[in-house]
């Protein structure tokens, strides 16, 4: 099992596709401050993993419940836009970035 920071690593030198260089992975500690579940947390992490390695509705139908159970967990609304426009679902992913604007108006990477 790789740790939040050797992902991101990956991410950084590019050994990922590059276009899920933006899948977010969630730091066990970091979510658990945020008073969000350590089942979310590892959802979300596996549903990443299943992406990287191309299985693609799988992540989607995985980042739909995690949207769905822990809205809080904004990486799971980031990560489900993301894999949507990656399997050329963008109209979709749009809304899904807009409602989640709407709920996280303060979320910086919503912004971006």
């Amino acid at each position: 099992s790789q740790t939040h920071a050797q992902n991101l690593k990956k991410q950084e030198t590019g050994n990922y596709p590059a276009d899920y260089r933006l899948l977010l992975t969630v730091p066990n500690d970091a979510a658990l401050s945020k008073d969000i579940p350590a089942d979310a947390v590892a959802q979300n992490n596996a549903a990443v993993r299943a992406a990287l390695e191309g299985r693609h509705e799988e992540a989607v139908r995985s980042f739909r419940r995690i949207v769905e159970t822990t809205p809080r967990l904004a990486q799971g609304h980031l990560n489900l836009a993301i894999s949507l426009d990656i399997i050329g679902r963008t109209g979709e992913a749009v809304s899904i970035l807009k409602n989640f604007v709407g709920m996280m108006p303060d979320y910086a990477l919503a912004r971006a």
